[in-house]
This record gives structure tokens, C-alpha cells and sequence, in this order.
């Protein structure tokens, strides 16, 4: 397997064949991706099983430290 997803593994994870309704899945998981200049998609197998929206970003407690 590789790192970066190909073509097929993105739309097998969206569901979706389009730029556009691959970014509003991805979007909506909170799945990091980059958009090439040529429109198409990419992002990282790490990206799909560690999205943001289960990241916890908090200030440190500098008084703990």
C-alpha cells in the first residue's frame, strides 16, 4: 500500500468520482488533503486514519509546567 492514496483508493473512500464532492467528504471527516493545480486530490493513508476533528487542540498550562 501506498502512503499517498491513488485515484481509485479516493474514490473508494469518498464514494465520489468529482473534485468537489471529494473535498466535501473529506471536509466533512476532517481528512487533511491538497488540491494539485491540475484539481485533482491528494492526501496520505496517515491523513484518512488520524483526521482533525479527533485532534484535541488545546493551549498548554504553563502553570503546570
Amino acid at each position: 500500500m501506498s502512503e499517498i492514496l491513488t485515484p481509485d483508493e479516493l474514490i473508494e473512500i469518498t464514494g465520489a468520482v468529482q473534485s468537489a464532492a471529494q473535498k466535501r467528504v473529506l471536509d466533512g471527516a476532517g481528512i487533511f488533503y491538497i488540491v494539485r493545480l491540475d484539481g485533482t486530490i491528494r492526501t496520505t493513508w496517515h491523513h484518512v486514519n488520524h483526521p482533525r476533528s479527533k485532534m484535541v487542540e488545546r493551549e498548554p498550562n504553563w502553570a503546570e509546567a
